[in-house]
This record gives structure tokens, C-alpha cells and sequence, in this order.
């Protein structure tokens, strides 16, 4: 989702991504400057090393960092990059069904979620200083009972089916990201 916010009396936006996993329902949330497919992957990355562990499935939403169309009706035609990381980990992704709200909701309650309880009247000087209170927040959330498990996500988290994380090769070369240096010999900083 896209989170606006005024520095400076100028206008910017940051994007956050949240994960929710099935069982438990614990919740993960990071907000980054830019929504590619590398910055997707180290967000899914950072929301496993949160959770302790891989999943067995990983359910997005339509986007193109993810998905780019499905062919025949049925079959999806992943992003090449997306489809290397979630084949070298071992995870199988799935997309959302278009107009399902039994998928949908699940993707995009996550972000409501996030816009109603954290977002408004956060200040935060920086992007890791945002982070950090999304942490934090997110910690408070998962200590809370649950509505509808009526159990607490720390509590039902140990009993969620997580596998290892990967050795560190197979982690550690979706981790970096390719920048290139403009003609004035300035690399931009990735964060805020």
C-alpha cells in the first residue's frame, strides 16, 4: 500500500508491505522507498526472518513485481526474478483470484489494517526510525487476542508449520540489489 506523509512541506510517500500468516495471524509490516520485485523479495525476506522460518505457501496479491498474467484462464505467468527467489527457497506462491473475496480480503484487509491503527498520527524522522515503530507496533499487535482465533498470534505462532531458513547462499544473493552510479558519480541512498 502507499502511505503519504508531508516533510518539510513537501508531499512524499513511502510503501508498506505487510505479511499475515494463515494459522496464527501474526502480523509483519515494513515500509521501503520503492515497490520493484528486488525490494519486494528482501520485504518477504525480512517478514520470514520476523516469523523465525519459511512457509509452505505464500499468497500476493495481482501485482507486477509478482504476477504478470495468466495464461489460459488458469495457469499465472510469474515475474522471472519473483518466480527464482520463491523456487530457491522452496516456497510455493499463489496469487489472489480476481473479484474472490475470500483471497482478496485477506491481502488487502492487511493493509487496512495497517492505515487505520499505525498510520495515522505516526511521526518518525527517518526510514529505520519508522521501521523501528512498525516493529514495535507490530510486536504490541501480536501479543493482543485475536478476534477471530480468540488466542493470542504469539501463542498459536509456535504451533504454525514453518521450515528453516535457507543456507546463506540461497538467501543471501536475493539480499543485494544492483545499483548502477549516475553520471555525476552519486549513488541515491535507499533510504529516506
Amino acid at each position: 500500500g502507499e502511505f503519504l506523509y508531508e516533510r518539510a512541506g513537501v508531499r512524499r510517500k513511502v510503501y508498506g508491505f505487510t505479511a499475515v500468516l494463515g494459522y496464527s495471524r501474526m502480523r509483519f509490516v515494513v515500509f521501503v522507498k520503492r515497490c520493484d520485485t528486488p525490494t519486494l523479495i528482501r520485504s518477504l525476506m525480512a517478514a520470514c526472518e520476523y516469523f523465525g522460518g519459511l512457509p509452505k505457501i505464500v499468497l500476493t496479491d495481482r501485482m507486477k513485481s509478482v504476477f504478470l498474467e495468466e495464461m489460459d484462464g488458469k495457469t499465472p505467468r510469474w515475474n522471472p526474478v519473483f518466480a527464482d527467489f520463491m523456487a530457491s527457497i522452496g516456497v510455493v506462491a499463489r496469487v489472489c483470484k480476481p473479484y474472490t473475496p475470500q483471497t482478496k480480503g485477506k491481502v488487502e484487509r492487511a493493509i487496512g489494517v495497517v492505515e487505520q491503527s499505525f498510520w495515522p498520527g505516526v511521526q518518525f524522522t527517518d526510514l529505520n526510525d519508522l521501521n523501528r515503530q512498525a516493529s514495535a507496533w507490530c510486536d504490541a499487535l501480536n501479543r493482543r487476542v485475536q478476534r477471530t482465533t480468540r488466542q493470542r498470534p504469539v501463542d498459536r505462532h509456535i504451533e504454525e508449520g514453518r521450515r528453516p531458513l535457507p543456507p546463506a547462499f540461497a538467501w543471501e544473493r536475493f539480499a543485494t540489489e544492483e545499483r548502477r552510479v549516475g553520471w555525476d558519480g552519486l549513488l541515491s541512498s535507499p533510504t529516506m
